[in-house]
């Protein structure tokens, strides 16, 4: 068993944390033989999930740690900063926690922040629970065949992923594309770049990938903005692929996030 427990001990356990009112009791689920197996799942006020939210400052590394319930509530709320991150960066800010019923361990970093090397075995081997590395663009996607979502936030690198054959798909570091300026230092007042911009993004990803539908997310679009795109978008590929532009302001995407970082 991954828990290295007797089974005996797991029933045990499990007995205890159902009277506790901890647990609820599932369905009867096939076992291939034998006994039936039986499915239990933390109660959302007992189970949480940590979600710590990493950004540059200029030379600082913002953190927002977040304590989630089951339903994506907020419990408890804690900053720090960072002017490097290592593995064992986040144990003093976890631990002081007390933890007793950890199901995930969540971390969302801005595109401009490297993932942390070791974070993974370190937070898995000190918590025992699961890890997740959680884009923005991942938590907004939608799971519909063939479906391109591409969020565009300000200061931050544009964010691609494809739902293909029944999983998502991360485009490639989206900074590598020849585009006329940079996504970190764009003034999104220029309509006439950020149009360009994205014409031309959108123009290179349909080649590549060959989407059946594109969501694009951002703060920036206006009734002109969108039109000049999409017709942008049609002259540079001789056909018409129908853009759905989607607003995505700072409250939504937090939700988002939450509602991903728990599952929901």
């Amino acid at each position: 068993m991954l828990t290295g427990l007797s089974k005996v001990s797991v029933n045990q356990i499990v007995a205890r944390l159902l009277a506790a009112g901890e647990l609820s009791e599932g369905e009867l689920i096939a076992s291939g033989g034998g006994r039936p197996a039986r499915l239990y799942s933390y109660r959302a006020q007992y189970a949480s999930v940590v979600m710590l939210s990493l950004r540059l400052h200029g030379a600082l590394i913002l953190l927002r740690l977040e304590l989630l319930n089951l339903e994506g509530e907020i419990i408890t709320v804690r900053e720090g900063r960072f002017a490097h991150l290592e593995a064992g960066s986040f144990d003093s800010m976890l631990d002081a926690l007390a933890l007793r019923s950890l199901s995930r361990i969540v971390v969302v970093r801005g595109s401009r922040i490297a993932a942390v090397p070791g974070l993974r075995e370190q937070l898995r081997q000190r918590y025992g629970c699961d890890f997740l590395d959680l884009q923005l663009v991942a938590a907004l996607a939608e799971s519909r065949e063939g479906s391109l979502s591409i969020c565009i936030q300000r200061g931050e690198m544009a964010e691609a992923i494809l739902y293909s054959a029944g999983r998502f798909m991360p485009a490639a570091d989206l900074s590598q594309l020849p585009l006329p300026s940079s996504w970190l230092g764009l003034d999104y007042s220029d309509h006439t770049l950020v149009e360009e911009m994205v014409a031309r993004l959108l123009q290179m990803l349909v080649c590549i990938l060959a989407p059946q539908q594109i969501i694009l997310y951002g703060d920036c679009w206006t009734e002109r903005l969108k039109a000049r795109i999409q017709f942008n978008l049609t002259s540079k590929l001789q056909r018409r692929i129908t853009l759905d532009f989607r607003p995505m302001g700072a409250q939504l995407a937090e939700l988002r996030l939450r509602r991903a970082a728990v599952g929901l």
